[in-house]
């Protein structure tokens, strides 16, 4: 059986530009002409389209913007780069375009996504894939007590039938790739695992057979019951068996 073909124009501009493929993928192909835009027509076989991700910019509250991954894009012509989290809900049921619409010459660009409901993650998903990113991403890894108390983050990651349950509902409803990004563990570790490697491959296991492909992993421990930042003087232990962030000592004058 002959896999299915994809037309895909690539519209180019004069210094530098972006396209789209009738699957919603997109590429960037970077043009040092300086003449008059250039029309190119070919035809693709399907799945040719890779994201490179040997090196990509996390997602950042606060900071991973339109405007700061402008600047990014910049600096490296093809680093995947990521969204801040943007929870489910507010796509749904808020202004989206106001937190979706970026430039173009941002592409590759993921969209994280924050939410624990299937249903509303795969309209956001699909919200999400319709404004052109090239990757549909769910945040299991962060820990703030915020995010806990909506159920999403890295709370997540002691359900893991129920992260499989969303990443099937939104790979139902879009072409592009939808990845996960979780802890190595959790602390407190549910008490069903014996340690933080048993924990981490049967939530894998879990989740990919929802169709999960792509797991972007944070290789800490997300703490569920203490402080999310450090600090002077402090850091965050992912050591077996601590179960506290600690303030180290400061070195004796000898």
């Amino acid at each position: 059986m002959r896999r299915p073909k994809i037309k895909v124009t690539f519209d180019l501009q004069p210094g530098g530009t972006g396209l789209r493929t009738g699957a919603r993928s997109r590429v960037i192909i970077r043009s040092n002409t300086r003449r008059s835009a250039l029309k190119i027509t070919f035809v693709m076989r399907a799945n040719a389209l890779n994201l490179n991700r040997k090196v990509s910019v996390a997602p950042m509250m606060d900071y991973t913007d339109r405007h700061c991954r402008y600047f990014l894009r910049l600096l490296s012509p093809s680093a995947l780069l990521y969204t801040e989290m943007i929870t489910a809900a507010a796509i749904v049921r808020g202004d989206a375009a106001r937190l979706l619409e970026f430039h173009p010459a941002e592409h590759p660009v993921a969209l994280q996504l924050g939410g624990s409901n299937p249903g509303e993650l795969a309209q956001a998903a699909r919200i999400g894939a319709a404004f052109g990113y090239d990757e549909i991403n769910l945040n299991c890894g962060c820990p703030s007590d915020r995010v806990q108390s909506g159920r999403f983050g890295a709370c997540l990651m002691a359900e893991p039938s129920l992260v499989a349950e969303c990443v099937g509902a939104m790979r139902a409803v879009v072409e592009v790739p939808v990845t996960v990004k979780c802890r190595i563990g959790i602390e407190p570790m549910p008490h069903t695992a014996t340690d933080t490697y048993e924990f981490l491959v049967r939530f894998v296991d879990s989740v990919a057979q929802s169709g999960c492909q792509v797991f972007v992993v944070h290789a800490r421990q997300a703490v569920l019951n203490g402080p999310m930042l450090v600090g002077p003087g402090r850091e965050s232990s992912t050591r077996p068996g601590t179960r506290a962030w600690k303030s180290w000592p400061e070195p004796e004058a000898k």
